[in-house]
């Protein structure tokens, strides 16, 4: 019938859409920065080293600034999970209150890992996307039973919690902070290249390196890095340096 077909048709186009979304068509440009919620990568920095510091302190104050960035939008999947879980990992978690909290904590950690991995038009078992993801397999037992049988006791949420912070600093957090690092060793590295060179103007290498780098890398990364060097923009000797870093920055 014409119903029939409508809703065939209507299926077909979601799971177009939805395929599309997954691989980035229609998405911007790669020359587009994408919008984050954190003012700059050292806010960026402050909140990581909170959230899984010792300190209660320190980790109460990256859970609130992650209730900032929330209300900006646009946070990653891997940095909401973690402040959440921290957030109740710091509240008691025995009354049925608590671990119906952190039950849906972890489902939704769990389930935006394997989201990210589906591909193509027939989804994949949850289990099978956790694990190619590396995630363990016993988490998605954990999620299975808060979802759909009896809810899983304190220790074993605890445990899962504390599976999942370990998943998400090594997965996104640590590799991300070392990714910084070598933006900022690598602008360190341009600076001071300019002030060591003689001749006015940055080695060619230095400026293919200033037009190759993403608007946003330049902007919160190489940017302040050269604002922080010790001599580009504070010894009279690197004056000319500085003056070709500038002009550098402003071609782009």
């Amino acid at each position: 019938s014409a119903r029939r077909s409508s809703t065939v048709a209507a299926a077909r186009w979601y799971r177009r859409s939805r395929t599309s979304d997954r691989r980035g068509e229609g998405s911007p440009p790669m020359s587009v920065p994408r919008c984050v919620p954190w003012t700059d990568w050292h806010e960026w920095r402050a909140v990581f080293h909170g959230l899984y510091a010792s300190d209660e302190g320190a980790r109460r104050g990256a859970i609130a600034r992650c209730a900032t960035w929330r209300l900006r939008g646009g946070v990653p999947h891997a940095a909401e999970c973690t402040a959440t879980l921290v957030e109740l990992d710091l509240e008691p978690s025995s009354t049925t209150v608590a671990r119906l909290a952190l039950s849906a904590a972890v489902v939704r950690a769990v389930n935006g890992v394997a989201d990210a991995g589906q591909r193509g038009e027939t989804a994949r078992p949850v289990a099978q996307l956790a694990e190619a993801a590396g995630l363990p397999v016993w988490l998605v037992d954990v999620r299975h039973r808060a979802t759909h049988q009896r809810l899983p006791s304190a220790a074993v949420l605890r445990g899962a919690a504390a599976a999942l912070l370990a998943y998400f600093r090594d997965r996104y957090w640590e590799p991300q902070r070392a990714r910084l690092d070598d933006l900022d060793a690598a602008a360190t590295a341009l600076a001071d290249a300019a002030c060591a060179r003689r001749k006015p103007g940055l080695p060619k290498k230095c400026l293919a390196e200033l037009a190759n780098a993403p608007p946003a890398t330049l902007g919160h990364v190489y940017v302040p890095a050269f604002a922080r060097h010790p001599r580009l923009f504070r010894d009279e000797a690197c004056e000319r340096a500085a003056a070709a870093v500038v002009e550098g920055l402003a071609q782009r």
